[in-house]
């Protein structure tokens, strides 16, 4: 979604570049496998020791458990926000006959649809034992998207708000107690819950991971040079073009809403738009930026100073961004979340002239 002030450039690359051959290109595509699975790795890890954290808060309810639960979280976030780079082309991740990235980490989450919410202490499937009596992870699969988009039952935010709850204070994040999970009302079902979703997403990212070091693997590694750049050029050009700057940046901005933040529980959204742009500049130094050098030294350092420069306007973006994305349009923080999103935006630009030279047809439209 872009702003009609912001005008995108081409968005479809045409072939037809003066590639002069890809036989170079084996070098690239291995490196982005490779990356692909220790990177979905480190996320698969990062999840099994988030679940381990969950389980020991569950089984011991306290202060102290909650906060290393929610330590946890934050710790499996930062190697999962990179790999986003690596969606938007029918990979594992979002393979349309058996999509993770919904379950995964879709948003936003209309958080009634999973416990109480101010207002509502009745709200969510927690709150439901007649019309939900059982809370398995079947069952929560079963209903997930049931209502709708926003009807969000599984996934890293639905861990987040069922640690951290709503978020209601300008000067932080949510402050769910740890009694919710001891004294409250379906304390036990709000248990089994978390329980459910965090075995949930450890199953999702170990189907995707598996797929990278299996059969889709090697179906990466088997495609023509041309297919397996158009792959990894659509996913870090959709996430730079459309996703990252549009949706999850600058929706939030126009709207001012706190519910199209990314991850408004814990108000870390910041973080999230940080692991993103680390994702596209990662998968780009990775081989391609050798490939566009050898064939355009000019745009191969055009590059180099976009990725710079979209680096340096997401880590300038103040926290936390449900604040900054307040105000007037000359308001600090509202300056620096749309430089950015310019700045990822010219990223998403220079990707598809990428392409172009490299005489590769990519579509970075959502």
């Amino acid at each position: 979604m872009r702003s009609p002030a912001l005008p995108l450039l081409l968005v479809v690359a045409a072939c037809g570049g003066d590639d002069g051959g890809l036989d170079d290109a084996d070098a690239t595509v291995e490196a982005y496998a490779g990356w692909a699975t220790v990177s979905y790795e480190g996320a698969l890890t990062g999840a099994e020791d988030l679940r381990i954290a969950l389980t020991a808060f569950v089984d011991t309810p306290s202060e102290t458990t909650l906060e290393a639960a929610r330590d946890a979280w934050l710790d499996a976030r930062t190697p999962y926000r990179p790999t986003e780079a690596l969606r938007f082309y029918g990979g594992p991740i979002d393979d349309p006959d058996d999509e993770r990235e919904g379950q995964i980490n879709a948003w936003p989450l209309d958080e009634a649809t999973i416990d109480y919410v101010e207002g509502n202490a009745a709200a969510g499937v927690i709150n439901d034992p007649t019309g939900f009596p059982d809370v398995t992870a079947d069952e929560i699969l079963a209903s997930n998207f049931q209502n709708g988009e926003a009807d969000v039952k599984t996934g890293y935010h639905a861990i987040e708000f069922l640690l951290w709850g709503q978020d209601q204070r300008a000067d932080g994040p949510g402050d769910r107690p740890f009694t919710d999970y001891t004294t409250a009302l379906n304390a036990d079902r709000r248990g089994a819950y978390l329980l459910a979703v965090a075995d949930l997403l450890v199953d999702d990212l170990t189907h995707v991971h598996d797929a990278w070091t299996g059969a889709y693997d090697e179906d990466f590694l088997d495609a023509t040079p041309e297919e397996a750049l158009r792959r990894i050029l659509t996913g870090i050009g959709t996430l730079a073009a459309s996703e990252l700057s549009g949706e999850r940046i600058l929706t939030a901005y126009e709207n001012k809403d706190q519910e199209d933040e990314h991850s408004c529980f814990s108000d870390t959204t910041h973080l999230d738009i940080r692991g993103n742009a680390q994702g596209i500049s990662d998968v780009y130094y990775a081989g391609l930026d050798d490939l566009v050098d050898a064939r355009d030294a000019t745009l191969a350092a055009e590059l180099d100073t976009l990725m710079n420069a979209m680096t340096a306007a997401v880590d300038a973006i103040p926290d936390p961004f449900d604040q900054a994305i307040l105000g007037d349009d000359d308001a600090p923080g509202r300056v620096a979340v749309l430089a950015a999103v310019r700045a990822i935006q010219d990223v998403g630009d220079g990707l598809v002239e990428v392409a172009t030279l490299l005489g590769v047809e990519i579509n970075t439209e959502l």
